[in-house]
C-alpha cells in the first residue's frame, strides 16, 4: 500500500502517468502498430509550432539524430525515478508538519530538469547507433529514388518517409509542393533536397510516372 501511494500519489503519480503512456506506446511499437520516431501532424495542432519546438528540444540535448520518442521516453523515466526516489527520502526526512505537497511541488520541477541532463548522458551512445546509417550514404544521392510514407499525411509543411539504401532503412524528412498530400503507405518519388532544411522534396509516385508518360 505505501508503495502504491508513493508511485501514484504526488509527486510521483505526475510522472507516473507519462512513464505509463510511454510503455503502453512501445509496446505498440513492439507489436507493430506504431513506428519509433512515429510523430503524426494530423491531429489539430499548429505543426509548424510543434516541430520548431521538437528541434529545439533536441538540438539543445545535442542528441540530433536519436528519435523523438525515444528522447521523450528517457525524459520521463528518469524524471519518474528521482520524484520517486525523492519522495522516498523527504517522508523519512521531512520534519513534522510540514505539508508534503509543498515539498513535492519544489521535488516536480527540480526532477524535470535534472532529467534533461540525464538523458543527455544516457541516449548519447544511442545517438551513433542511429546516425550511422545514414551518415554512409549522400543525401543528394537519394534524388530520384522510390521512398514510403509513414506519417499520417505529408504536405508543404512536414511529413515522413522511409526508404531502403545500401541495405540500410532510413527515416527521411520530406514535404511536397504547396497543393499537394500525400497519405500515409504512399509511394512518392524524391525530387530535391534542401541542404538548409534537411528536408526533401517529394511527389506521387504516381503522379510523376504520369507525367514521364505524358511527355
Amino acid at each position: 500500500m505505501e508503495l502504491f501511494s508513493l508511485l501514484f500519489g504526488f509527486p510521483t503519480g505526475v510522472y507516473s502517468v507519462l512513464l505509463a503512456v510511454c510503455l503502453v506506446y512501445w509496446l505498440l511499437v513492439i507489436v507493430g502498430m506504431a513506428d519509433i520516431d512515429l510523430i503524426d501532424l494530423d491531429v489539430n495542432i499548429d505543426a509548424t509550432g510543434v516541430l520548431a519546438s521538437i528541434t529545439g528540444l533536441v538540438s539543445a540535448l545535442g542528441l540530433k539524430g536519436v528519435p523523438f520518442t525515444i528522447i521523450v521516453s528517457f525524459l520521463c523515466f528518469w524524471a519518474w525515478l528521482l520524484t520517486a526516489l525523492g519522495t522516498s527520502l523527504l517522508t523519512s526526512w521531512l520534519p513534522a508538519g510540514l505539508p508534503v505537497y509543498l515539498a513535492g511541488a519544489v521535488l516536480l520541477p527540480v526532477a524535470a530538469v535534472a532529467s534533461f541532463y540525464l538523458t543527455r548522458v544516457s541516449a548519447r551512445p544511442l545517438k551513433h547507433l542511429f546516425v550511422q546509417q545514414g551518415e554512409a550514404i549522400s543525401s543528394r544521392a537519394l534524388v530520384g529514388k522510390v521512398c514510403a510514407v509513414t506519417s499520417g499525411k505529408v504536405d508543404e509543411q512536414w511529413g515522413e518517409a522511409r526508404i531502403v539504401a545500401e541495405g540500410a532503412e532510413l527515416v527521411l524528412r520530406v514535404h511536397t509542393a504547396i497543393g499537394e498530400t500525400l497519405s500515409k503507405g504512399d509511394s512518392a518519388l524524391i525530387l530535391d533536397y534542401d541542404q538548409l532544411t534537411d528536408r526533401f522534396l517529394v511527389t506521387s509516385l504516381r503522379n510523376a510516372e504520369a507525367t514521364l508518360r505524358a511527355s
